[in-house]
């Protein structure tokens, strides 16, 4: 992103990697370095950005199964900026522990969370992002089949959510739809100004954050161009007292 001045919509889409050992075997590429020193490799065609690196999906599941919640509710949140999505009431815990508890896939579990109310409202707002994640299993491994020999169905209808519209059959696909939304790099943006200025309220469509795109000069900013905009942004040189 800094050497290359690549724009920032590479986040979803660079299959460039380091890898040691471990993660190469993880990754199915070959290691070419000496020892444990990571090495610059070209990820698979199955990896698309930083949606599908294993330290991400690593982190966006359970112990013991993927979480189809957690991961729609980061591309949603934090990769998207959409509006925050509100916890479901304590009411619901024994039934959400009791689906968690159930012996079925993930796709099943969405389907209940879209069938049942109140759920349904607000998972059809996140679920679809995260099942398009699921051929990668806790750990970030890909996968074309389920522990119990299932084939993965990773395929969704995203109409209707942000700027999305259509069917997409995996993240790959995903990945090269969502880098060229608006929503992904006006994310950037809120996030870079949100860490400058400690102002965790800001939204992406805040006219501080427009106008550090417009002062980036570009439909597909770098990430410097980026950062030179807010950092001689108004919200950052003109701070009020507290």
């Amino acid at each position: 992103l800094f050497a290359k001045q690549a724009p920032v919509a590479e986040l979803m889409t660079s299959r460039a990697s380091f890898v040691d050992p471990p993660l190469a075997e993880l990754y199915g590429v070959p290691f070419t370095g000496m020892g444990s020193e990571p090495v610059a490799v070209t990820l698979p065609e199955n990896r698309s950005g930083l949606l599908t690196q294993a330290s991400v999906l690593t982190m966006l599941a359970r112990t013991d199964n993927t979480s189809v919640v957690a991961r729609g509710l980061f591309v949603r949140g934090a990769l998207l900026c959409l509006p925050k999505i509100g916890a479901p009431p304590a009411a619901l815990a024994g039934q959400i522990m009791a689906l968690l508890a159930a012996d079925m896939t993930e796709r099943e579990r969405a389907e209940v969370r879209r069938t049942t109310q109140p759920c349904g409202g607000c998972h059809a707002q996140f679920d679809q992002f995260g099942l398009l994640l699921e051929n990668y299993d806790p750990i970030g491994r890909y996968r074309t089949a389920l522990p119990g020999g299932e084939a993965v169905d990773a395929r969704v209808d995203l109409t209707g959510l942000a700027s999305f519209n259509g069917e997409y059959s995996d993240a790959v696909s995903f990945g090269g739809a969502a880098a060229m939304t608006p929503e992904l790099t006006a994310c950037v943006a809120r996030h870079l100004l949100s860490y400058a200025t400690t102002d965790d309220a800001l939204a992406p469509d805040d006219c501080q954050v427009k106008a550090a795109l417009a002062a980036a000069g570009s439909d597909r900013p770098s990430l410097p161009q980026l950062l030179r905009a807010v950092a001689t942004s108004p919200a950052l040189r003109m701070r009020g007292m507290e």
